[in-house]
């Protein structure tokens, strides 16, 4: 509960210097645990914030995590469904947009504006600004009246660097 409580709040809020120091730890309890039924949304949230964190160094094998990621089963939570969609449902590293924008067709919004976000970030990291930026209009088009303020001030933010990057001050 801990990571998938203060993983969430430390995403958020950018300070990720705490989830890498909870990183070996809790991948070491997550690799084996089998939660009971009611602590299996936050296994799957926890074990989503350690993998999209992991992934910021070359050198974590993430192999163990994603195996739990798939062995806990496929998400409702946006956040850990954009991510089981990227490292379970992408056959490879290059088909992890595709992977996301299977599920951005959500009726759900918050889902379908977290894969547009992954989308958006994928691509940027690509280079591939323009589509960036149309998965960003998209995932803006997706937030409705329970969006909560974080998405909404980062895709504007997202909106923003795009746009510098594009020489659009």
């Amino acid at each position: 509960r801990l990571m998938a409580t203060l993983g969430t709040f430390w995403a958020i809020t950018g300070n990720n210097p705490r989830v890498f120091a909870m990183v070996d730890g809790a991948e070491r309890l997550l690799e084996t645990w089998e939660p009971p039924p009611e602590l299996v949304m936050e296994a799957q949230v926890a074990v989503s914030i350690l993998v999209s964190h992991m992934g910021f160094f070359q050198d974590r094998n993430l192999e163990a995590m994603i195996a739990t990621m798939k062995r806990l089963g496929v998400p409702d939570q946006p956040w850990a469904r954009a991510t089981y969609a990227m490292f379970v449902e992408a056959e490879s590293d290059a088909d992890r947009i595709d992977a996301v924008l299977k599920i951005a067709d959500s009726p759900e919004p918050a889902t379908a504006m977290m894969a547009l976000m992954w989308a958006a970030n994928l691509s940027e990291n690509l280079g591939e600004i323009h589509a960036a930026r149309e998965f960003t209009v998209q995932a803006l088009a997706a937030l409705d009246t329970d969006t909560t303020p974080w998405p909404r001030a980062m895709l504007h933010t997202q909106m923003a660097l795009l746009a510098m990057q594009e020489g659009d001050p």
